[in-house]
C-alpha cells in the first residue's frame, strides 16, 4: 500500500465515513426510514473493519521501517 493510499484510507476511516454515518442516521430518523438500525450497524461494522486494516498497515510499516532508524 502506498503512502497516499494509506493516508486516504486513514482519513476516510477516521473522519469522513463516521461523519457520513452520522448524516445517514439523522436523515433516516428524520424521514422515518425503516431498517435504520440494520443499516447503521452494517456501516459501523464496515468502519471497524477499515480501522483494523489501517492498524494492520501501520504496524507493518512501523516494523519495516524500525531498522532504518537504528542505522541512521
Amino acid at each position: 500500500m502506498t503512502d497516499k493510499e494509506y493516508d486516504f484510507l486513514k482519513d476516510f476511516a477516521l473522519c469522513w465515513f463516521p461523519a457520513f454515518m452520522a448524516f445517514i442516521g439523522v436523515v433516516m430518523v428524520a424521514w422515518e426510514i425503516p431498517c435504520r438500525d440494520q443499516v447503521l450497524a452494517t456501516m459501523a461494522g464496515l468502519n471497524t473493519f477499515m480501522g483494523a486494516v489501517v492498524k494492520y498497515y501501520k504496524a507493518k510499516y512501523d516494523k519495516e521501517n524500525s531498522g532504518e532508524e537504528e542505522n541512521e
